[in-house]
């Protein structure tokens, strides 16, 4: 139980014992001291009770010596000591009195009453009678008789029985408290040695016990950390689940020891750790340089593909711009045949107020309708290289699709491997995944630019068919105009057919600047889009070179650390 103790504690326990025997010695001793000193007191009263007793017995003696000198004598004189010695009685009763006060004795109380009784009567009855006696002639011989017969013995005998029996009671009290003095003091010496003997033996037992459980718990401490200070684990560690000091260093020793054990064991650990980061390190090395020549092949290939898009678009912005001037030359050529449709419609009808003309203006309406022939052949011709630029277009966007597809995976790959690189990749990844932003971009352009080719193809379609149609109607136009040269009998049927393709040639000459209208403005969406993709190129050519040097940086960084 003791080990369980702090030294704190132990240490005042043992004082605390010593002090607690100690002190229960000086308390038998103080309160035998108290013994002696109530005893001292009750013989001191009882020895002031004698004196007073003795008092009282001396002065009724004067009082006998008075009379008896006085009887014996005759002379007055001798009456001296009669009265000192009633005085004495007197003082002496009262002290007596007040001593029994403060003891308290029924008895002693009792025997002093039955003794100033028996003084008074013998005063009253003898002692005042023999003085009265003396004083008179005639009965001196009375007083003398008195004396002679004894009258006063019996008095005095009660007297001095009672003032003896009062004497022996306060010397009995006197012998108890010099009984009780005597025990008293016996009984401190024994209380003195016995404690001292008790306090000698409990101080060399705590002595042994605080060796025992201090010291030698200490040496056996010092021991195994001299033995765990050469390097020796096996130690067991002393007094280890004790609850004082000793079981605190204990528990500090065997911290140390397993630190010591577990420092062991983190070395290797370290050590193992090391080969692994080396060996890891070598793996890391590898990869990237893996990772460097892959990533710089695949911008490389960004890069080419970037220029090759600048000059798709730039050739398509060309292309556009071509298509343009193109379908402007259609369209004047469209006007054109348009007003000399309306000619041959004039012609026409002067036709009609004028025969001799007919030949003229059959003539005129061949010549118009060979250049109609030939400007709506050159329209076809236009309209076909049209469609052909268009067709060239779409395999340009075809391509801008694959280059943003294979972008988009460039892209996502190096968003993983950004990933795989933690936060020193970080601005790797920002810019892969602008990259990925432009590619989506590029790709939804190049849908919309493939929209619009589309719709350029359709519109160029039309515009071959309805050129087509303008030459059939011209050709057509062309026979009749033959026809009215050959036949001019049939004029008014011929200038009603004339009139009838001439509506329709102008229709179809309005619809082909109709359908030259939306080529030019397809053309210019195109020139648009195409910018627009020259734009997107650049911009992804730029985002390569970033990448590039992100990658670049990423990988120093990489390597360095």
């Amino acid at each position: 139980m003791l080990n369980n103790l702090r030294i704190s504690a132990k240490l005042p326990l043992a004082f605390a014992v010593i002090v607690a025997i100690m002190f229960a010695v000086s308390a038998v001793a103080f309160w035998q001291v108290s013994v002696v000193q109530s005893a001292i007191r009750d013989a001191e009263h009882a020895n002031k009770m004698l004196d007073d007793i003795n008092d009282m017995a001396a002065a009724i003696v004067d009082q006998q010596s008075g009379i008896r000198g006085y009887l014996i004598s005759g002379d007055p004189a001798y009456l001296a000591p009669y009265e000192n010695g009633t005085k004495r009685y007197a003082a002496a009763i009262e002290a007596l009195k007040a001593d029994l006060v403060v003891d308290d004795d029924p008895k002693q109380r009792e025997r002093l009453e039955k003794l100033t009784t028996l003084h008074k009567d013998w005063i009253d009855t003898v002692a005042s009678r023999q003085i009265a006696a003396m004083r008179d002639v005639d009965t001196i011989e009375d007083a003398r008789t008195l004396e002679a017969v004894g009258a006063g013995k019996r008095f005095i005998d009660g007297i001095r029985a009672l003032k003896e029996e009062m004497s022996q009671t306060e010397q009995a009290q006197v012998t108890r408290a010099v009984e009780i003095e005597y025990a008293a003091i016996s009984t401190t010496y024994t209380a003195i040695i016995i404690g001292g003997v008790i306090a000698l033996a409990v101080a060399i037992t705590l002595a042994l016990m605080l060796s025992r459980g201090i010291v030698t718990p200490i040496s056996r401490m010092t021991d195994a950390m001299t033995r765990l200070a050469g390097g020796d684990k096996t130690i067991e560690i002393p007094a280890v689940g004790r609850k004082d000091e000793v079981g605190e260093m204990a528990e500090a020793v065997q911290v140390f020891k397993d630190n010591l054990i577990r420092n062991e064991e983190m070395a290797a650990a370290a050590a193992r750790e090391q080969e692994e980061r080396n060996a890891r390190a070598a793996r890391i090395e590898q990869l990237t340089n893996s990772f460097r020549t892959s990533v710089e092949a695949l911008l490389e290939n960004v890069s080419h593909s970037a220029e090759s898009m600048q000059a798709t678009a730039r050739s398509m912005s060309d292309t556009a711009v071509e298509t343009t001037e193109r379908a402007t030359s259609v369209a004047a050529a469209a006007e054109q045949a348009s007003q000399n449709v309306n000619a041959v419609s004039a012609a026409a009808e002067e036709l009609a107020n004028s025969i001799a003309e007919i030949s003229r203006q059959v003539s005129q309406s061949t010549t118009l309708a060979t250049e109609a022939a030939k400007e709506a052949e050159q329209t076809n011709n236009v309209v076909q290289e049209l469609a052909e630029a268009a067709n060239r277009i779409g395999e340009v966007i075809s391509m801008i699709n694959d280059i943003a597809e294979q972008t988009n995976l460039l892209a996502l790959n190096a968003t993983i491997e950004a990933a795989r690189a933690g936060d020193a990749g970080k601005g790797f990844a920002v810019v892969a995944s602008e990259v990925k932003s432009l590619a989506s971009q590029t790709a939804r352009a190049t849908e919309d630019i493939g929209s619009q080719i589309g719709s350029i193809q359709a519109t160029t379609n039309s515009a071959v068919e309805a050129i087509r149609r303008i030459g059939e109607r011209i050709n057509e136009m062309n026979g009749i105009t033959t026809m009215v040269a050959a036949a001019v009998e049939e004029q008014q049927a011929a200038t009603s057919e004339i009139a009838r393709n001439v509506e329709q040639a102008a229709a179809g000459a309005n619809e082909v600047s109709s359908n030259i209208g939306s080529v030019s403005s397809a053309a210019q969406v195109t020139g648009a889009s195409a910018n627009e993709v020259l734009t997107s190129s650049v911009e992804l050519g730029d985002k390569a070179g970033t990448l590039q040097r992100e990658v670049s940086g990423f990988l120093r960084d990489v390597n360095a650390a």
